[in-house]
């Protein structure tokens, strides 16, 4: 298996906070919202009646991505495994989503690497290291997967990589940063939306 440098994690977690920021997203994050954004049709389907047309251009049993030419431009669409929970569902969009955003060729001499990095978007993605630490300590599978809505063992992963890098002295990067405003600027719209409600009635 091929281990990603830090180098490459640390550019996805920027890659990540930028998302995060231009989009305006909010925690828990719903990867459907952030497909609305980007444009991006997100279809069920059951993998024994699989257009013949639909060539994937990235994916696996879970779901797959295609790229459809267009006159001007091209478009994506994301099918996901009609059966599976919606748990399973939520990290599969996230990371079909990370191949995406992440420009990924989803050629065979890349498959595995960029398989890894598009697991490593989405996780980050839903639960970023920094969010966990504010929300949760210490940081629980349990508290990870109700609050994502993730199945046990992504929460389990989660975990892992959230209390390896808190191990010890930490500093907090920019990017962090920038997920925390983007978080608590959230928050304060959502806490503003109770508020209006409460006055209309």
């Amino acid at each position: 298996m091929i281990q990603l440098s830090s180098k490459r994690y640390e550019e996805i977690k920027v890659v990540v906070a930028d998302v995060v920021e231009d989009y305006g997203l909010g925690y828990p994050l719903d990867p459907w919202e952030l497909a609305g954004k980007l444009g991006v049709d997100v279809y069920r389907y059951n993998p024994d009646k699989v257009s013949p047309w639909l060539q994937p251009s990235c994916g696996d049993g879970g779901g797959y991505t295609v790229k459809i030419s267009l006159p001007v431009g091209y478009a994506w669409m994301v099918f996901l495994k009609g059966s599976d929970s919606r748990e399973r569902l939520t990290f599969t969009l996230a990371h079909e989503l990370g191949h995406i955003i992440l420009n990924h060729s989803c050629s065979n001499e890349s498959y595995v690497r960029e398989e890894q990095e598009a697991n490593f978007f989405a996780s980050y993605l839903l639960m970023p290291d920094i969010i966990a630490r504010i929300l949760f300590s210490p940081v629980s599978p349990q508290d990870v997967m109700g609050f994502c809505g993730v199945t046990a063992s992504c929460a389990w992963e989660m975990c892992r990589r959230i209390n390896r890098v808190y191990k010890g002295k930490y500093e907090i990067k920019d990017y962090e940063f920038r997920i925390i405003e983007a978080f608590f600027i959230q928050e304060n719209l959502k806490a503003k939306n109770r508020l209006d409600l409460r006055e209309i009635s």
